[in-house]
Parts: structure tokens; C-alpha cells; sequence
């Protein structure tokens, strides 16, 4: 199971001390922000979702799964280097309990979601060895993907914003290649991270993958 931080180096020494740490309540949920010093544009979350709110998003997820698909020149396609399966959730059909979620994550992170894409749960499984090889949520090196069609004008991914819903005994980390980072599945725990910089230009240190899940999913 996870442990008391869910940060760690990639050396495998936990990384505490080069932690920033501060505490908020939002929505009555008492949670502890931590802010890797060198990696000032992510912020780990724990204590984010209840495990109602958890095993809510499961129910809900489970029956929409189908083989992932990533964005490329603009196109939803299945790619080998992702090995999982999502499923979209639009506002309404999670209801009073997503739209609490989508406000906490709004709240939070001062962002509007009125811009954001639909919530995607992801299912990473041991028994295909789910995982999602490094690369960075606003496009590729050099080239901010700006063709999401999900509202208006809608621009380059701002932000992400990943929540974890289960433990995972073995694997599934969530490593970012270009800061020595590697954060532990925690459920109800979350990772915020900016993709773009205030020129919207992408950020490379938000390079990142998810490792296979071994054990668990």
C-alpha cells in the first residue's frame, strides 16, 4: 500500500525535505498540499476525495470503459505506448456528487471548468500491465496541441488535474521524467499540475507516465 507522503525520488529516498507543505479545508474535507521546491507548477493533494466520492466514480466509470485513446494532429486514436481503458463522464450524468467534485477542483485550483474537458476515469490493470508511457498532456516537444473540440475555442490543455480512486499494491507511480519525481497511488489523494506557461508555451517538466500496475489496479 501506499505510504505517509506518496513522494519519493526516483533514488527511492522519500523526499520530504524537499517538500513545500501547507493545510486547507475546502467543502469540510481537511486536506495537506505538498509542493515539490523544484517542480513549482505541481502540487500533490492528499485527502482530495472521500471514499464515497471514490467509490462513486467507479460505479460511474465501469460500464463506459473502452480501449484508450490519446490525441494525435488532432485525431482520437488507439496508441501502443498507452495500455488502459477510459471512459468520459459529462457534468450531468454524475450528478450532485460530481458537480461537489468538479467545484472542490475549481475551488482549489482558482481554474474555471466551465473550459475543461469531461472527467475521464482511467483503469490502469496488472493484468495487461496498464500503463502510459512518458509524454506530456499538452502536445508533443515544440508543438502545444490547440485542436480540442470539447467547447468553443478552446485552446491548449491549461492544467491537469488527476485524482487517484484506489490504491495500488505494486507499480502504477506517477513519475515525471524531468524533475526526479514520483508519486505513489494513494486513493482519494490527487496531482495538480499546470501544463502551459503564462505565454502558453508547453512546460517541460511536466513530462510524465504512469508506471505498469503489477499488483492491484
Amino acid at each position: 500500500h501506499s505510504n505517509g507522503s506518496g513522494v519519493h525520488s526516483n533514488n527511492g529516498d522519500t523526499a520530504e525535505e524537499a517538500l513545500r507543505v501547507h493545510r486547507v479545508t475546502l467543502d469540510g474535507r481537511q486536506m495537506l498540499i505538498k509542493e515539490p521546491l523544484e517542480a513549482p507548477q505541481i502540487s500533490l493533494i492528499e485527502g482530495f476525495l472521500s471514499k464515497e466520492e471514490q467509490d462513486f466514480l467507479i460505479k460511474l466509470g465501469t460500464p463506459r470503459l473502452k480501449a484508450s485513446l490519446v490525441f494525435e494532429r488532432g485525431e482520437l486514436v488507439i496508441a501502443k505506448y498507452r495500455s488502459s481503458r477510459t471512459a468520459w463522464i459529462r457534468t450531468e450524468e454524475g450528478g450532485e456528487m460530481l458537480t461537489r467534485i468538479e467545484r472542490r477542483i475549481s475551488l482549489l485550483t482558482g481554474l474555471d471548468l466551465r473550459w475543461s474537458e469531461e472527467t475521464q476515469i482511467g483503469f490502469y490493470a496488472a493484468g495487461d500491465l496498464g500503463r502510459y508511457e512518458p509524454h506530456f498532456d499538452w502536445g508533443i516537444a515544440g508543438e502545444v496541441n490547440r485542436d480540442f473540440k470539447h467547447a468553443k475555442d478552446a485552446g491548449g490543455r491549461a492544467a491537469t488535474f488527476l485524482m487517484y480512486l484506489r490504491d495500488v499494491p505494486d507499480g502504477g507511480h506517477t513519475v515525471f521524467t524531468e524533475t526526479d519525481l514520483a508519486v505513489t497511488p494513494k486513493a482519494g489523494s490527487a496531482v495538480f499540475w499546470y501544463n502551459l506557461h503564462p505565454n502558453q508555451t508547453g512546460d517541460i517538466h511536466t513530462r510524465h507516465g504512469s508506471c505498469p500496475v503489477v499488483q492491484g489496479e
